[in-house]
């Protein structure tokens, strides 16, 4: 049954009440979609075949792990909008991430290539010249996520995710919109899963600050997004990126899979531990 690191609750409104207000992308007067900020067809994916109980095992701060089929949503963009984020990305994503046992296209075009290094547990690949990826969609994918997650701040068991990019999140807007290339002082880092307790999982967007320098990340299943932004970013780290460096690397690393295993762990037992006090 597949696994969501920590669940918002979905309140979704009534369609038939869809507001007209400023759409948060093109800020265009207009009736406004049930927008997600998680991809709608990553929960179809999550749901097992299998279990009498079908629905994606969620971890919250609050309930600890329990099965629900309520998802990320809230209104926000309007209908072009949505449209643009389905063809410019989130449709070449979960047509490639991993699906099932049998389907994981990414990670099997990946395989048949060879890595620029190898390094141990780090393999890395420049995927800019493989004709089967396209990183450019990759990338438009990773930065609408993380910019709907600090564009709005989306309900989530009466509290709200909503990432701070300060200055730096209307550049990603403009970026998202064709207006400019990507933005500066960011670097984005896209990393391939191949251990089998990640692969059926996904987490919304998260931050966290390690010497004061931010990053934001969120996973699909099978595929790990990482933002760094700031002026703090260590020199030279864009070289080694899957955005802006031209070469479009991105990684498989089983070091950072067991990182995120432990991470998944703890974050489990804590919310058991706090579900189970209430």
């Amino acid at each position: 049954m597949g696994v969501l690191g920590v669940n918002p609750e979905d309140m979704e409104p009534e369609e038939s009440k869809r507001p007209v207000r400023q759409c948060a992308l093109c800020h265009e007067e207009r009736e406004l979609c049930n927008s997600h900020l998680m991809p709608k067809g990553t929960y179809r994916i999550l749901r097992s075949k299998v279990e009498k109980n079908p629905n994606p095992v969620m971890i919250t701060r609050g309930r600890g792990s329990y099965t629900t089929s309520k998802q990320i949503v809230d209104y926000l963009l309007c209908e072009e909008c949505e449209r643009r984020f389905h063809e410019r990305g989130e449709d070449w994503v979960l047509k490639n991430c991993y699906r099932d046992a049998n389907t994981f296209s990414l990670r099997d075009v990946l395989r048949r290539n060879h890595p620029l290094s190898e390094d141990g547990e780090l393999l890395v690949y420049p995927t800019a010249q493989i004709a089967e990826i396209d990183t450019k969609r990759l990338i438009y994918f990773a930065m609408s996520v993380f910019w709907r997650a600090g564009a709005h701040s989306w309900p989530w068991q009466g509290e709200t995710i909503e990432l701070d990019f300060g200055p730096y999140l209307e550049p990603i807007r403009k970026f998202l919109l064709d207006e400019q290339s990507f933005p500066d002082h960011m670097a984005l880092y896209v990393r391939v899963v191949t251990a089998q307790t990640l692969l059926s999982t996904s987490r919304p967007p998260m931050s966290a600050n390690h010497n004061g320098a931010h990053s934001h990340h969120f996973a699909m299943p099978g595929i790990a997004f990482i933002l760094a932004v700031g002026q703090r970013l260590l020199r030279g780290t864009e070289i080694s990126s899957t955005a802006p460096c031209p070469e479009g690397y991105i990684t498989i690393y089983s070091g950072a899979d067991e990182s995120d295993i432990a991470q998944l762990r703890y974050l489990k037992e804590a919310a058991d531990r706090r579900g189970s006090s209430l």
